[in-house]
């Protein structure tokens, strides 16, 4: 069929109409095996015909590529809701997207391979080692910044 789409039955519905005409002029225990066969192949058909109405056609949907401003505006909305969810539980947690705002092409970095956990543990060994420096810094007062001049 070249005008195929997803409302065009499956089978013909005048088929349907001529097997029930049949079954009614067989008569006899002859034609009890028979009317058993056309009774499970009506069923059959029925329920063929009612999977064929509630088809539903997912090829024809098109993809929706969000815009920057779009993830961004969908981000905001996201953590506001899970904001509002965790005040509720009473949690100290606030949620911040971790996606920075200069991502142009979001899907490109969500589908990117994760970080290895080799490389996670090396940079929180930096960190943590960084942070302990940072800690460890005295400054250690020599001269005043600030001096007095003679004023006559």
């Amino acid at each position: 069929v070249s005008n195929a789409d997803e409302r065009t039955p499956l089978l013909d519905p005048s088929h349907s109409d001529h097997t029930q005409q049949i079954q009614g002029a067989r008569t006899g225990p002859h034609h009890s095996q028979r009317n058993q066969r056309d009774d499970e192949q009506s069923e059959f058909s029925r329920i063929l015909r009612q999977t064929a109405i509630n088809v539903i056609d997912v090829t024809s949907t098109e993809t929706h590529n969000l815009e920057q401003g779009e993830l961004q505006d969908r981000a905001t909305q996201y953590s506001n809701r899970l904001n509002m969810v965790l005040a509720g539980s009473r949690r100290t947690l606030i949620y911040k997207p971790n996606l920075p705002a200069v991502i142009t092409s979001p899907q490109m970095t969500l589908s990117a391979p994760l970080v290895s956990l080799a490389d996670v543990r090396m940079i929180t060994n930096i960190s943590e080692k960084l942070a302990a420096a940072a800690r460890d810094i005295k400054i250690q007062h020599k001269e005043s910044l600030v001096v007095a001049f003679a004023v006559p």
